[in-house]
């Protein structure tokens, strides 16, 4: 684990074993994946040049509470918020090809009536070996030292605020593979 007395994000470098994310990804292989879309006031067309992925809810509890316990640890760590102690939104498995892209968003959201809106900590877990793909980075912007390029070490974990902008740059070969989660406030960030 790697972070300066206060950032941004907090990291837990290869917390996952490798066997273990083999077996994350094997068992979501005969799934069946959906196209991403994101929240906006703007039309579908706009979603679609925003993100290009393949995405499906994970129903795996165990993993959904290892995964809530790094988000907690980070946010003792560093963040300090009030979290709310109920889990408001499944996991999100993604798969990314050649081609896929992630754009540079937020996932805090702004509209009151929306769940994102009392998003307070998102966390990726990178479960690709980086060895099987090029390209699709993620990439966290305007952190205190500078744009951070998160590690792509398979088994790593990246925890940072949800209103930090950041995105997951197209996949040149290969396929990335990751697990999202996000952890809410009973109130929004201010």
């Amino acid at each position: 684990m790697t972070n300066p007395p206060w950032s941004p994000y907090v990291l837990f470098e290869n917390a996952v074993p490798t066997w273990l994310c083999d077996r994350i990804i094997d068992y979501h292989s005969d799934l069946e994946y959906y196209s991403a879309g994101v929240t906006t006031d703007s039309d579908p067309v706009e979603s679609v040049r925003s993100r290009k992925t393949d995405i499906q809810g994970s129903a795996l509890e165990w993993l959904n509470s290892m995964i809530l316990g790094y988000l907690r640890k980070a946010n003792v760590m560093n963040f300090n918020y009030d979290l709310t102690d109920h889990d408001k939104e499944f996991m999100q498995f993604a798969k990314y090809t050649k081609g896929m892209f992630f754009k540079d968003h937020m996932d805090y959201g702004v509209h009151r009536d929306q769940l994102p809106f009392t998003r307070k900590l998102s966390l990726t877990l990178q479960l690709s070996n980086p060895a099987d793909y090029k390209g699709g980075e993620l990439i966290i912007y305007n952190c205190n030292s500078g744009d951070y390029t998160c590690p792509k070490s398979q088994g790593s974990i990246v925890v940072f605020d949800s209103r930090w902008v950041h995105e997951v740059l197209p996949v040149k070969s290969g396929t990335r593979y990751s697990m999202v989660k996000w952890i809410h406030g009973d109130t929004h960030l201010r």
